[in-house]
């Protein structure tokens, strides 16, 4: 009889592990102006209760959104000659890093470079983490990648003095 009970005890107390890791996206900043020929600063930490996996970014344009950067009626890309758009692509990017073996940590990098013949206008950046057993998160930023022509009324931020290499 006692052998059963511990039985019934230990298949109900082991549940596994069902939290999500967290994502605290640091750089790039919501609606961030990024450099088209230039790297992207990145910066996030990434937790997790037991072992993180891995992350992973993902960059596309935001043109198949249900928010289309159309809606305020102005849109960069139409400004192009045809001459223009046609040596000219759309930006995307997926990359995963490993995170095994790892609870914590704090990832910087340039890894990501913007082609020199991007088309301007706004994209998404998507952050995703994953834990050591594929529970999952993530974070989404708008950010908008412009010519170095280009004159938005601010300041770009320089991150020279941040780069770490993992």
């Amino acid at each position: 009889m006692c052998l059963n009970s511990f039985c019934f005890f230990t298949s109900c107390d082991d549940d596994g592990d069902t939290t999500k890791p967290t994502i605290n996206l640091i750089y790039p900043e919501e609606g961030a102006y990024l450099q088209i020929g230039e790297a992207i600063y990145f910066k996030a930490e990434f937790t997790d209760n037991e072992m993180l996996g891995s992350y992973k970014i993902e960059i596309h344009n935001n043109l198949e959104s249900p928010h289309d950067h159309d809606s305020d009626n102005h849109d960069h890309v139409h400004a192009m000659t045809k001459s223009e758009a046609d040596q000219n692509t759309y930006f995307s990017f997926n990359q995963d890093w490993d995170l095994s073996g790892l609870n914590t940590t704090t990832e910087e990098h340039y890894n990501i470079v913007i082609p020199a013949n991007t088309i301007t206008g706004n994209y998404h950046l998507i952050v995703y983490c994953f834990d050591a057993v594929g529970n999952e998160t993530y974070v989404a930023r708008s950010i908008n990648l412009i010519d170095g022509e280009s004159d938005h009324g601010h300041e770009h931020e320089d991150h020279d003095d941040h780069v770490h290499d993992h």
